[in-house]
């Protein structure tokens, strides 16, 4: 038997007196409405040249992995109703400290700032990671991403959904504590909150599309358009008053806000 997520009644959450502060998502840099479909962000070259994602989003269209991260709505939920709805559905439960880049040592703090080192639990900036043995993944961001900067694209609580390369459990302790490997390299692709699969980043070799018959400044808004369905975000406490970055991407560009 594989080991399923706990209750975890004791686990913590924002309150209201440390609710972040951050940039109200209607302050970013909204796309218009065009007649743009979610179904056109693949690259059909970059998918015909990858074999495994191929098979994952085939498996994922046929209701073979997962139907969990497909068809689970999140939006409007707040962390403690999206923990008890992801664990009655039998998704496993585990917490991290959020990496500046899931490819770096550097970690987020509460403060706004950065470290090198493993913060304390006071310091860290939580990230709640649901797994699920169909293949699904929902990584959970309920403290936002504090960047004192003010670069971070997506500073406001979120949450996205995400299919993984390799569904197979790997477990301690005997059969009785199992996740799946949660890593970026293990993922596929990411889910909008509709069940729509799309690219897991912005970067090309993700397989995210950009279309020839759209100008520069149109493919960043393209960019903007796909990546936000590709993240839920939470109900928070923002500030219209801060100012919102601007988004300078180049093609090539991986941003660490789209990875994690």
């Amino acid at each position: 038997m594989l080991g399923v997520g706990c209750r975890h009644h004791n686990i913590s959450w924002p309150s209201s007196s440390e609710a972040l502060t951050v940039i109200c998502p209607s302050t970013l840099p909204q796309p218009p409405k065009p007649d743009w479909n979610l179904a056109d962000a693949w690259d059909p070259e970059t998918l015909a040249n990858k074999r495994p994602l191929q098979q994952v989003l085939r498996a994922y269209h046929s209701g073979k992995v997962g139907f969990q991260a497909k068809n689970v709505r999140l939006s409007g939920l707040t962390p403690p109703q999206v923990h008890k709805h992801l664990v009655d559905l039998g998704f496993r439960h585990h917490r991290t400290a959020l990496k500046v880049h899931p490819k770096q040592p550097d970690y987020w703090l509460k403060n706004g700032e950065t470290s090198a080192h493993l913060p304390t639990k006071e310091q860290q900036v939580p990230m709640d990671i649901y797994d699920h043995p169909d293949g699904s993944v929902i990584r959970m961001k309920a403290w936002g991403i504090p960047d004192r900067s003010g670069k971070t694209l997506r500073p406001q609580p979120h949450l996205n959904k995400t299919v993984m390369f390799n569904s197979e459990p790997e477990c301690t302790w005997g059969l009785f504590n199992c996740h799946l490997n949660t890593s970026w390299e293990n993922e596929a692709f990411k889910v909008s909150d509709e069940g729509t699969p799309l690219p897991k980043s912005p970067a090309s070799q993700s397989g995210m599309n950009y279309p020839r018959s759209l100008a520069p400044q149109q493919q960043e808004t393209w960019i903007h358009f796909v990546m936000s369905a590709a993240h839920i975000d939470m109900p928070s406490r923002c500030s219209p008053s801060l100012k919102a970055p601007t988004i300078h991407r180049k093609h090539t560009d991986v941003h660490q806000d789209e990875e994690q």
